[in-house]
Parts: structure tokens; C-alpha cells; sequence
């Protein structure tokens, strides 16, 4: 393996914080949108910008519109399937 990849860890930020949050918590923000139900676990404030976090309960069907965004996403799939569509191609989250 090459040495590239520079130190290990990066020097530790001190403006950076610990963020833990439980699912469960009442304070949570709950939305229901396009016939799901979302819950802000993590929001972009509490990370600077970094990451976002929310729990996403679909029904079979369900789900928003074709949409991109200009950042990253990711979905860690629990129960059932999801379909995305990336530059044109349909992929599903079905494990083969």
C-alpha cells in the first residue's frame, strides 16, 4: 500500500463537537412529505455543513419525484427496496 494517503488522522479541530442523538427522542423534527414520514435526526447546523442525517419511513410505492441535489447522499436500506435513478439508469437497492 502506498504511503500517499499522508498521517492517518488529520490534526483534531477544537471548533468541531460530539453529535448524539437517539431516534426516539419527542424533540425530534417529524415531517410528513410526499406519503412518508421523515425525521430529522442530524441536521447540517449541528455538523457545519458536513452531514445531514434522517430517518425515512416509505411505504411500498412511495417516495419523492425525480430530483437531484448538489451534495452527496446516502440511504443505509433497513426493510424492502429502493429504486434510484442516477444520470438515466434505474438501480435497485435488492441484493442479487
Amino acid at each position: 500500500m502506498s504511503d500517499d494517503w499522508g498521517p492517518p488522522v488529520a490534526p483534531d479541530d477544537p471548533s468541531r463537537r460530539l453529535t448524539i442523538v437517539h431516534p426516539d427522542d419527542p424533540g425530534l423534527e417529524h415531517l410528513g412529505v410526499v406519503d412518508g414520514n421523515y425525521t430529522v435526526l442530524v441536521t447540517a447546523q449541528d455538523t457545519a455543513g458536513r452531514y445531514a442525517l434522517m430517518d425515512m419511513l416509505i411505504p411500498p410505492g412511495g417516495g419523492p419525484p425525480l430530483h437531484r441535489h448538489d451534495f452527496e447522499e446516502m440511504f443505509h436500506v433497513l426493510e424492502g427496496e429502493v429504486v434510484f435513478t442516477f444520470r438515466g439508469e434505474n438501480r435497485s437497492s435488492a441484493r442479487e
